[in-house]
């Protein structure tokens, strides 16, 4: 009786390194043993190669979540290929606004009606969706990040005096 192996699901970057080696004239059978695969994994993996290229430069343009193993997109296609809420978290981010998941609630309902789809609801569990899906750790910063940018505006107007 043979033994079967575990079961093993590579990241995104593992995959890229498949096709990389695959691409540089490595066999089959030796990148299937190195990943601990089989060779119809490695083979699967090459053959959409395109679509995963296609996957990954989309994250990295998003939020570089190289440690993600599907490539699955969201339920709601429509909001998400607007991208519409991420670059406007990622607009308050950069700001330091501190963005709770009500906050982010409303402004994906906000943008699903300025977008008119109908079927769209956030629900209590979507920001934490949203999250998982965009590789977030947290949605607001921290209070000792705020402070310390608000006592660094605080001493800019002490040294420059405030503005007329």
């Amino acid at each position: 009786m043979s033994t079967t192996r575990k079961r093993k699901v590579l990241s995104s970057e593992q995959k890229l390194e498949v096709c990389r080696l695959v691409e540089n004239g490595e066999s089959f059978r030796k990148i299937a043993e190195s990943f601990g695969v089989g060779l119809s994994t490695v083979s699967d993996i090459y053959r959409s190669r395109r679509q995963l290229h296609d996957f990954v430069s989309l994250m990295d343009a998003s939020s570089s979540c190289s440690s993600r193993k599907s490539m699955k997109k969201a339920a709601n296609n429509a909001l998400d290929s607007a991208a519409a809420v991420y670059m406007w978290f990622l607009q308050k981010r950069a700001l330091d606004q501190p963005i709770s998941g009500l906050i982010l609630q409303e402004k994906a309902l906000d943008f699903s009606t300025k977008l008119s789809i109908d079927n769209f609801v956030a629900s209590s569990g979507w920001p934490r969706n949203f999250q998982r899906q965009h590789c977030l750790r947290e949605l607001k910063s921290h209070g000792e990040k705020l402070l310390l940018k608000c006592f660094m505006l605080e001493i800019q107007l002490a040294v420059d005096g405030p503005a007329e």
